[in-house]
């Protein structure tokens, strides 16, 4: 009975800690969508950041990992 309780515990911190990623994410998104504006590709951004489950995140500070939602206005 207490290995189902531990496992339990753990399979549910593991299932909150991939939805707490995907929100710093999401959230990183959102900060760079207002610091960069019009040339920032939010959206993309965002529907990466679930589809990796918040493993690949922008910093709007670091070129290299801003680059690929960066976008021409002409």
């Amino acid at each position: 009975m207490r290995w189902i309780v531990v496992l339990f515990t753990v399979i549910l911190v593991g299932v909150a800690a991939k939805l707490d990623l995907s929100s710093i994410c999401i959230a990183n998104c959102g900060q760079c969508k207002r610091m960069l504006g019009p040339f920032f590709k939010g959206p993309a951004c965002a529907t990466m950041c679930l589809r990796t489950n918040g493993v690949i995140s922008p910093d709007c500070n670091d070129p290299l990992t801003v680059k690929a939602y960066l976008k021409r206005l002409f």
